[in-house]
């Protein structure tokens, strides 16, 4: 009788430790995703009222792209061989406050804002995914717990979006650089505050004494065909975001407009987030994949036909729902199939085929497609790559269904 009470004791505490860790993560999140409301979703807008062709602008995110590539790959290694997180992830904010503000100084000088805005992306990209492996890899957290914590981000951009895009219409552009700094630096005291408990050390000397090398990753065939799979997906997806300023100034929108839709898109995702674990439970990752895919088209094609500025806010609700599935689905997945030492980079090589390869290929293009094409063209080519997405995984489900299954992803 006393032992069972012992046991419900300490059962009551670890759950108290759990739900504490978990919401530690989740208010990360939160800041994270709330500073980059300020900055991130309005940066090129900013761009575009000092007077940078779309070209210019392209050239401005490729040069985020491309060094967050590098980051990604430079971060989450550095993590997997020092097998510690939270001082590196406080880093990482910190380097890109800074290039924030070197932002705002050198704004009327185009080489110095490439090479800046490279800066904040090597210290940006990859702060989602060495987040997501800190708080999958710590002791205590369960999986399943990833739609809660991520949560949080979805929370914090969407408060954030929703009127700060106002709140530029009406005390102008500085807010964003001031805004980005001070919720950084609250971010830095956040990060500084949670207890540490990622098992990164102990997994290591248990599980892979011999250790893992990357090509362990690169010739695993699920994992090579979702890096596909989202860098198709993300090429759509990042045609429209990366080029936001101008889908709704076509359509005769602003700032608020844009604020707005992005506050639509992570309020939407905050309920996909909490039910994402079920869903995953019960359904296939190549379904979800394909599902996900298909809501990327919806989000396109309407944001291709809207002619007022509130058919595209309600279109976003549709990327949003696809990409909660896509991003809950595939770091669980990841997780699972992962050689324990090559977790980070696992995650961060995901981040950079769906964040990194296409967003640069979406900023390259677009840009060029806009300035000589025109709109139209502009959304024929993102249906397109979203279209080869949603055949891969129709493959897939009708002629391959055991690929992505746990049991035979390493096959």
């Amino acid at each position: 009788m006393k032992k069972n009470k012992i046991e419900r004791v300490r059962s009551l505490e670890t759950i108290k430790k759990t739900d504490s860790s978990v919401a530690s993560f989740a208010l990360i999140q939160f800041m994270l995703w709330a500073s980059w409301g300020t900055f991130g979703q309005f940066y090129s807008y900013f761009l575009s009222d000092n007077g940078y062709s779309s070209s210019q602008i392209g050239i401005a995110l490729t040069s985020f792209m491309v060094a967050g590539l590098i980051g990604l790959y430079a971060w989450g290694r550095l993590c997997d061989y020092k097998r510690i997180i939270k001082p590196i992830y406080r880093l990482m904010v910190i380097m890109a406050a800074i290039g924030a503000i070197l932002f705002s100084v050198f704004v009327e000088y185009p080489i110095a804002i490439y090479v800046i805005n490279g800066t904040i992306g090597f210290s940006w990209m990859a702060r989602e995914a060495i987040i997501d492996s800190w708080a999958m890899g710590s002791r205590g957290i369960k999986k399943e717990s990833y739609g809660y914590m991520r949560m949080g981000g979805s929370l914090g951009f969407a408060l954030m979006c929703a009127f700060f895009g106002k709140l530029l219409d009406v005390y102008g552009w500085d807010l964003m650089i001031y805004a980005f700094v001070v919720m950084s630096g609250i971010d830095v005291v956040f990060i500084s505050l949670t207890k540490d408990t990622y098992d990164g050390k102990v997994t290591h000397k248990i599980i892979n004494k011999k250790g893992a090398h990357i090509s362990e990753l690169l010739t695993n065939k699920p994992y090579m065909i979702l890096l596909l799979f989202v860098f198709l997906v993300g090429v759509a997806k990042f045609m429209i975001l990366n080029f936001y300023p101008f889908v709704i100034k076509n359509v005769g929108g602003n700032q608020v407009h844009l604020g707005l839709a992005a506050a639509l898109a992570a309020f939407v995702e905050i309920p996909v987030f909490l039910i994402s674990s079920k869903v995953i439970k019960k359904y296939n990752p190549r379904v979800i994949f394909l599902i996900a895919a298909v809501f990327y088209f919806i989000r396109t094609f309407m944001d291709f036909v809207a002619t007022e500025p509130y058919l595209i806010i309600g279109a976003a609700a549709f990327q949003a729902m696809g990409f909660g599935l896509i991003l809950s689905m595939a770091r669980q997945y990841i997780t699972r199939i992962a050689p324990v030492n090559l977790t980070t980079t696992a995650q961060t090589l995901f981040s950079a085929s769906y964040f990194g390869l296409s967003g640069i290929v979406s900023s390259l293009l677009g840009g060029y497609i806009i300035d000589h094409q025109g709109m139209t063209a502009f959304y024929i080519v993102s249906l397109i790559f979203v279209g080869l997405a949603i055949l891969l995984m129709l493959y897939i489900n009708i002629f391959n269904k055991k690929l992505f299954n746990i049991e035979t992803s390493g096959n």
